[in-house]
């Protein structure tokens, strides 16, 4: 459906969209869709709708990057529709200086926010 021709933000708010049990109607608003025609549990449902060019949906980025790499998906508007989900590693107070505990931060530093953007 998407691989014919480009689509403005318009018709891209108009089209299907899956979203994840979790989204409430204001997060979909904030998003530019009015509403969802479908909703999943898990990622790997929503991949399987959205794979099925019956419907569009937001997928994490390493997540969908085999795909978009063989052409099997796109990104639609990214600097329109695109957002940023921050994730926060938390331990028990006191022990953050333990070893593994920095081993574990240097880590996910390194995989995740050194990590350059993925180039569409």
């Amino acid at each position: 459906m998407f691989f014919s021709r480009q689509l403005d933000k318009e018709q891209i708010s108009q089209c299907p969209l899956v979203t994840r049990s979790y989204w409430n109607t204001s997060d979909l608003r904030r998003r530019g869709f009015s509403k969802g025609s479908a909703t999943v549990e898990t990622v790997d449902a929503q991949l399987l709708l959205i794979l099925s060019g019956k419907y569009i949906g937001y997928l994490p980025e390493h997540y969908a990057w085999p795909w978009i790499k063989e052409n099997r998906l796109r990104v639609l508007l990214p600097n329109e529709f695109g957002f940023q989900s921050p994730f926060s590693a938390i331990c028990k107070r006191g022990r953050s200086n333990e070893p593994y505990l920095k081993a574990f931060r240097d880590l996910l530093k390194k995989n995740t926010v050194a990590r350059p953007k993925w180039n569409y």
